[in-house]
């Protein structure tokens, strides 16, 4: 197989930059942003603080990490550590031993609460001040210590979610979203069977349909800036006539809004090549050519799945591959797009930012044959497979 002009599989970083492998002069490096620290799983599985402007490289799945890119949040719990503050439970009805424990929190510190329930519907709760009528997300890390029965976290509403967590699970995150009624939102978190125990850490109520990486609080609200990485690639690097675009990545939702990854001239309207995660779930791809358009497409994808998707373009020779299938064709467009000069996660100029955990890019500057992208977007093994994709082997 040919070599890729540009590899990006996330391992190196600095200040403002994801280093790709391939190219070696640094032209295939992408250019990040985010002011202000955010929060990452490390190699260690335990949650950490990143400085601004550092790219984060997140070991939450296993083998490899990925570079997560996340939109912009904030975190309305006050005290997302400090169940011993006030601001919890206060104005609660609670029959629960609150007590705080020396196991190891996903912080890797001692920052968490054994929760004991003494009574039926016992509960730890917080009332963040929100919006009404705005879509929020609720979140919390719970272990399950002693017990089996549910435990249930209840949205901004007060409406109970049930959640099966057990002794193995270890830190376990449960969310849930719902519309807000009120301004006065709930987290809310019930034990209903006498006798289990479970330990609480990292509370978090966010503006959003799903849930982002946790976002420390100390007293006040706290807002995580959006992030972007951008320009990757210059006029030297991209093939107008012909190539390859891979990409191995799984979106932070299935649906919600659209995102898109771009190969392009920084256009939005003509030469342009992207994948596009639209809102109702299903996977595209654009070429955009100053001859015409045309749309490949698959509905067969959960976004939220470690996919590897490809696009091959050429002169009446154009297809989307998806985790080793060829999704879609079209030979009747004879034109291609000119004057690529970057790879974004975005539209090209800007908008329509992609969100997620990406594992690896490679572009080819000539179109490959079918064996080689099948090869490129198949995985190594059933299991591999099986993993990436969610399924659960029995």
């Amino acid at each position: 197989m040919a070599t890729p002009t540009i590899a990006l599989i996330p391992s190196g970083y600095g200040t403002n930059k994801v280093y790709s492998v391939l190219p070696s002069d640094g032209s295939g490096d992408f250019t990040f942003g985010r002011t202000g620290t955010a929060t990452r799983i490390n190699k260690d599985k335990l949650i950490e603080g990143v400085g601004s402007n550092i790219p984060r490289l997140d070991y939450t799945d296993s083998g490899c990490p990925s570079l997560l890119l996340e939109p912009q949040r904030t975190n309305f719990v006050t005290y997302s550590e400090d169940f011993s503050n006030t601001a919890w439970n206060t104005g609660a009805t609670r029959s629960v031993n609150f007590v705080p424990t020396s196991t190891i929190d996903p912080n890797g510190k001692t920052n968490a609460y054994r929760v004991t329930s003494t009574a039926s519907n016992n509960q730890v709760a917080i009332i963040p001040i929100i919006i009404s009528g705005q879509i929020y997300t609720n979140s919390i890390y719970v272990r399950r210590v002693y017990g089996s029965g549910n435990v249930i976290l209840r949205n901004v509403n007060n409406q109970e979610n049930h959640f099966q967590v057990s002794v193995n699970d270890g830190w376990k995150r449960i969310e849930t979203t719902a519309t807000a009624l009120t301004q006065f939102g709930r987290l809310y978190v019930n034990l209903y069977t006498v006798g289990d125990i479970i330990e609480i850490w990292g509370g978090q109520v966010e503006l959003g349909s799903f849930g982002t990486s946790i976002i420390p609080t100390t007293g006040t609200s706290v807002t995580r800036i959006a992030e972007t990485a951008t320009g990757s690639g210059n006029a030297d690097t991209f093939n107008d006539s012909e190539g390859v675009l891979m990409v191995e990545t799984s979106a932070l939702i299935s649906g919600g809004s659209t995102r898109v990854i771009s190969l392009s001239s920084g256009s939005q309207s003509v030469n342009n090549i992207y994948f596009n995660f639209n809102p109702n779930g299903t996977l595209s791809c654009q070429v955009l050519t100053s001859g015409g358009n045309n749309n490949l497409s698959t509905s067969s994808i959960n976004q939220e799945n470690n996919n590897k998707i490809l696009v091959k373009y050429k002169a009446n020779d154009f297809a989307l591959w998806v985790n080793g299938f060829e999704a879609d064709i079209d030979t009747s467009l004879s034109s291609t797009p000119i004057g690529l000069d970057r790879l974004n996660f975005d539209f090209g100029s800007g908008s329509f930012d992609f969100y997620g955990k990406t594992k690896q890019l490679q572009y080819y500057n000539t179109a490959l044959t079918d064996l080689e992208l099948e090869t490129l977007t198949s995985f190594t093994s059933f299991n591999a497979m099986a993993l990436a994709l969610n399924y659960t082997i029995y």
